[in-house]
């Protein structure tokens, strides 16, 4: 029998490796059956913080039928507009000088049975705007439809200290609907912040845990995507509010499909959760990535890593938007990211005589930078110490910013 050449034995195992490749992919892509799963969250009053910036106001100067006693001066009326297309109108007063926000919650024009809201900002900026706390907002069709626990921020114009309109209102979201779903044998927590439309869509935020893990916001996907690669599945999420208890259920609908899937290789260590992102068209969800894994093919705009350290150290994450990373049915990518971890330390000259300017960095296998998260936790800031002849001098802990 002939001996096969060196060249011969490099194509052939060249072939192989192939192989294996699309072997790889095609087992992620041949399942079973589509299912739809179906999720009836319950309403839960507060424990989340979604920021939702895209409210606005529409002044007004029609007056109420049944309006408390007001300011002679910076009183504005108007209407919030919860919903893009304006179906949402809740009227209200806000009484700037007094620092006071009237809403007419039941929308019935009457005043007098609707609570009162004052102003809890720093009087430094009273004058510039004012933020109203523990706020209920019901839906236009009643609690049972939907209630938002929120802060209300609102921000003016102004012209010789006084007021001329609103520029614009901001609201924080504390509350959202909850409940243990069950995906494929896994049990999980989901979790749903809207931002008071009552429309789950790109603006919102939804969140998987497994069952038994606090929450926290590196669970988060911020804005609920068309569709979602979580587990090894590609889903296509639908939300829809269901009158109910206080509050309402949001009734989640999970229909599975099929997408080309390509090989991904991710090299580093210690990643709680990688999530890849396609301009909100399309999430990926990785827990505890390693190796080789199979996400549908496209090109994804962002990366966002999360590494968790614990009780003590706490989650750090980075951001990655200046690369896309390209995935392919048939050529496998490789992305570095996460340990080994670099901490290093700049001291610079401060201005100030007798005082150096210390700032910190945690730089992952591809010279990324991770960062607290959430970024301004006092209890997370890392601490220092400062020896001279091996005895300690100086210590502290850096500040955030």
């Amino acid at each position: 029998m002939r001996p096969y050449s060196l060249h011969s034995l490099l194509r052939l195992a060249l072939l192989l490796c192939f192989l294996a490749s699309r072997l790889f992919v095609y087992a992620q892509e041949t399942s079973g059956p589509k299912t739809t799963y179906v999720f009836r969250l319950k309403h839960k009053p507060d424990g989340f913080s979604l920021f939702s910036s895209l409210v606005n106001v529409e002044s007004s100067a029609k007056t109420l039928a049944n309006e408390p006693a007001l300011g002679k001066r910076n009183v504005i009326r108007g209407d919030l507009r919860l919903t893009p297309k304006g179906q949402n109108l809740l009227p209200f007063i806000w009484d700037s000088g007094a620092a006071k926000l009237y809403l007419d919650l039941n929308r019935n024009g009457d005043l007098s049975d609707d609570p009162v809201f004052e102003s809890s900002g720093e009087k430094r900026m009273a004058n510039s705007q004012q933020e109203f706390k523990n706020v209920v907002l019901p839906s236009s069709r009643g609690p049972e439809f939907g209630l938002w626990n929120v802060d209300i921020w609102l921000w003016t114009r102004l012209y010789m200290d006084t007021i001329s309109g609103v520029t614009g209102a901001g609201l924080i979201v504390h509350s959202g609907w909850e409940g243990e779903v069950v995906l494929y044998g896994r049990k999980l927590i989901m979790s749903v912040v809207d931002g008071a439309d009552g429309l789950i869509a790109e603006r919102d935020t939804l969140a998987l845990r497994d069952a038994g893990k606090s929450y926290h916001p590196m669970y988060e996907i911020a804005g609920v995507p068309k569709r979602l690669f979580f587990g090894g599945h590609l889903y296509e999420p639908s939300f829809q509010l269901e009158p109910g208890e206080k509050g309402g259920v949001l009734v989640a609908q999970f229909r599975e499909t099929e997408s080309p899937l390509g090989e991904c290789r991710v090299v580093g260590q210690h990643i709680a959760r990688l999530v890849l992102s396609q301009s909100n068209s399309m999430v990926a969800i990785l827990d505890e990535p390693s190796g080789e894994v199979a996400i549908p093919v496209g090109t994804y705009d962002r990366q966002d890593v999360f590494l968790d350290g614990g009780s003590s150290v706490g989650v750090f994450r980075t951001v990655v938007r200046t690369r896309g990373l390209r995935v392919f049915r048939d050529v496998p990518v490789s992305i570095s990211m996460g340990a080994p971890l670099r901490n290093s330390v700049k001291v610079e000259a401060s201005v100030l005589r007798n005082m150096l300017r210390l700032g910190y960095e945690l730089r992952g296998a591809d010279g990324e930078i991770y960062d607290p998260y959430p970024r301004h936790d006092p209890k997370r800031a890392p601490k220092f110490a400062i020896y001279g002849n091996n005895k300690k001098v100086g210590s502290g802990s850096f500040a955030y910013g």
